[in-house]
């Protein structure tokens, strides 16, 4: 049955999906490190505030 559906589709419709999914795939991932590496530099560049929201929330 699997064979039947990938020689019904065409090699060329079956590549240019993949490239599709490729592309998709790699867009997330770029986008899941970009979200990653975002919030490591705010926690380098606003540790302080941090840690004064803490410290008010500690003494309510």
């Amino acid at each position: 049955m699997l064979s039947n559906l990938l020689y019904s589709v065409n090699k060329n419709d079956f590549f240019s999906s993949l490239g599709i999914l490729w592309k998709g795939l790699l867009a997330m991932v770029i986008v899941v490190s970009l979200i990653i590496f975002a919030t490591f530099i705010l926690k380098l560049v606003f540790p302080v505030k941090e840690k004064q929201n803490k410290d008010t929330e500690e003494k309510q």
